[in-house]
């Protein structure tokens, strides 16, 4: 559809589009009646599900999922990874790094634990119930939620049953590392203090454990009892500052198997020595991206540019060791979070204080290849590693037991320092334009598809939006895109009711207005005060402005206008 040609037959189909939308919300209500949260303000972390009675705790069992007594195994813990883009989470077993699966919509349909395809049916929304217990529903479904049933593991109607309601409760540092692998529950002790018992989710001041609570707004919070006391040897960081991605590894090997085979692998390896002083640019071997400091000092691949988040100074230590401090922070270096030796532990830069987890070993993986695996002095059985051998740009880089893959291969090259550059600031104006123009000439799918409707049903909890006009989708996908909020930058698919919200937040202008980069233009094609159409504007240059908007001729495209033109309705000035 052209939206540039809209009559009035088009302005009827978008209300009965919004009549079918009230009617499919109202017989779906069950699953919206909660709200729907964002836990531990998007930051990633480790947690076990427990049953409302707080008795059982959902257990993995080489894909096979129950309710089973607390073992403190890793197959009883799950790290909840956020994905702002969708709102939903991932959510990983320990053990396996598989993650929680329901491969149908029908009443019944079997929960299980699988290797991640980022579908639907392993994206979940948690929504707040009553008590502060927690409800599960898969992106897959409108109506059903995780639901126990005689110990079996389902999806079901919401009815907001017991069966239907869960106690999240996040873990320590110190109740990750007591994890004892459930295939040898004997392999690992821990003190009574450690051990996450029943008595531990109860919501107590001197628990070890951290159960989730909400304020009066519903919104779902922390509460912070967690003893974040390290050792001596333990003082790099604490552990939930960064995003935990992922436990798995690019090899399937399990983590006792590796770490065995590791073990005796690294007592034949010799410690290489490039020099005693050196810029380098770490680059994942199979990729050819770079490792690189990214948000909140998170170390993550990314791909190639001359920022100096990408180089590092390497200085090699009296052990043969280097400690690699960041060009974008020479005060921090290279670390392994908590100084941990567990599989997944996460690597990010940390203030220096010389201790292991910030000492590392150059390995090559063969005699004179020139690819090498990096060991820190903190673990002997385990090397820097990509989450899950992705290879996307803002992948975690973690710790994982040495096997050896394409994870955990990198070249190293060395650069003069002054070839890498300052990043600079870029304003969130600048930010939504960029994102709009990396857009531009995306066409939509068969009738109307697009994946600005499909991220606006999700944040919104329909699906009949991905195939509806997409213009004022798109300008709040690019919005979201930046890392704004729906507070700021409006997210809405009808054009009026954009233009309803902004004017009630005193954050609109009257055509006639010098408009600037990054504000909304909305459109009136048929002058009859009730806007069509919606962009954004890319610049303003002699009277005219250049705006890049979706679904324009079916497309994302640019369009060059006069900024006083009979078809502009007025302009929203989000506040940046």
């Amino acid at each position: 559809m052209i939206e540039n040609q809209r009559d009035i037959s088009y302005k009827k189909w978008w209300m009965i589009g919004l009549l079918a939308a009230l009617i499919s919300l109202f017989f779906q209500w069950p699953s919206f009646a909660a709200t729907s949260v964002e836990l531990n303000n998007g930051n990633t972390f480790v947690a076990q599900i427990w049953s409302s009675d707080q008795k059982k705790v959902l257990t993995n069992q080489n894909g096979t999922l129950s309710f089973e007594d607390n073992a403190n195994t890793t197959n009883q813990a799950w790290t909840f990874i956020y994905d702002d883009t969708k709102n939903v989470y991932s959510i990983v077993s320990k053990s396996n790094a598989y993650v929680l699966t329901v491969g149908s919509d029908i009443e019944g349909a079997k929960v299980s634990s699988a290797v991640s395809k980022q579908s639907y049916g392993q994206m979940w929304n948690v929504f707040l119930e009553d008590n502060n217990m927690f409800s599960l529903r898969p992106s897959s479904s409108l109506a059903k939620v995780l639901t126990i049933d005689n110990n079996n593991v389902l999806i079901k109607a919401s009815q907001k049953t017991s069966q239907q309601k869960f106690k999240i409760s996040i873990l320590s540092t110190e109740q990750i590392a007591a994890l004892k692998q459930a295939s040898s529950t004997s392999t690992t002790s821990s003190s009574s203090s450690e051990t996450t018992t029943k008595t531990d989710i109860a919501e107590k001041k001197d628990s070890n454990s951290a159960t989730f609570t909400t304020d009066k707004t519903s919104t779902a919070k922390l509460d912070q009892t967690v003893d974040t006391t390290k050792t001596t040897t333990n003082t790099s960081s604490d552990s939930n500052k960064k995003n935990d991605a992922s436990t798995s590894s690019g090899n399937t090997t399990s983590s006792s198997d590796s770490a065995s085979a590791s073990t005796t692998e690294t007592a034949k390896v010799t410690n290489v020595d490039l020099g005693d002083s050196f810029t380098a640019r770490i680059k994942h071997k199979a990729s050819g991206k770079s490792v690189a400091v990214g948000d909140s000092d998170n170390v993550v691949l990314q791909s190639v540019n001359n920022y100096k988040e990408q180089g590092w100074q390497f200085k090699k230590n009296s052990d043969g060791s280097y400690t690699i401090s960041s060009l974008s922070n020479t005060s921090k270096v290279l670390d392994v979070s908590g100084g941990s030796d567990q599989n997944g532990a996460n690597i990010q830069i940390y203030t220096s204080n010389s201790t292991n987890a910030q000492k590392f070993y150059i390995r090559e993986t063969s005699s004179g290849s020139g690819v090498y695996y990096l060991q820190p002095e903190c673990s002997q059985t385990r090397v820097i590693d990509l989450a899950g051998n992705n290879t996307a740009d803002n992948t975690n880089i973690q710790l994982y037991s040495n096997n050896n893959s394409a994870a955990q291969q990198f070249t190293i090259e060395k650069a003069d320092a002054s070839g890498f550059t300052t990043k600079p600031v870029v304003s969130k104006r600048q930010q939504v334009i960029d994102i709009a123009r990396s857009q531009i000439g995306i066409r939509e799918g068969s009738n109307n598809y697009t994946k600005y409707g499909v991220w606006y049903g999700n944040y919104v909890h329909s699906s009949i939006y991905q195939h509806a006009a997409w213009c004022a989708m798109f300008v709040s996908w690019c919005g979201n895109q930046a890392g704004l909020s729906s507070d700021v930058f409006y997210y809405h698919a009808y054009c009026p009711s954009g233009v309803s919200w902004y004017q009630s937040k005193g954050r609109w202008q009257w055509k006639g207005y010098v408009p600037k980069m990054g504000d909304i233009v909305y459109y009136d094609w048929n002058g009859d005060r009730v806007v069509d159409h919606v962009g954004l504007v890319e610049s303003y240059s002699n009277g005219n402005i250049t705006t890049i908007e979706g679904n324009y001729s079916d497309q994302v495209k640019r369009r060059t206008i006069n900024y006083k033109s009979s078809s502009i309705f007025g302009y929203a000035t989000p506040n940046y």
